[in-house]
């Protein structure tokens, strides 16, 4: 098993994703560019989408989220096998 405890990217020097960048990411997602103008508990999916990259990663792409938890990435994706769940 991993050592969860480590950041496999610490001393990685990098620069926050402008929300002009991640746009044009939602733009060239299918899955993603078809919620654009949608709303998600009433306020704009992009809105939504910001806030959410804003308080997992503060726009960072090469993140580890604190303590052990396994979450990586702009929106903390969990790399945890649970069972009835394959990854």
């Amino acid at each position: 098993m991993a050592n969860t405890k480590v950041d496999p990217f610490k001393g990685w020097d990098q620069t926050p994703l402008t929300a002009a960048a991640i746009l044009g990411y939602v733009k060239k997602t299918p899955q993603m560019a078809k919620l654009l103008g949608s709303k998600v508990g009433g306020k704009d999916f992009l809105t939504v989408l910001l806030s959410v990259i804003q308080q997992e990663s503060q726009f960072l792409q090469y993140v580890k989220a604190k303590k052990s938890e396994t979450s990586y990435g702009l929106f903390q994706i969990n790399m945890l096998d649970r069972p009835g769940y394959k990854l």
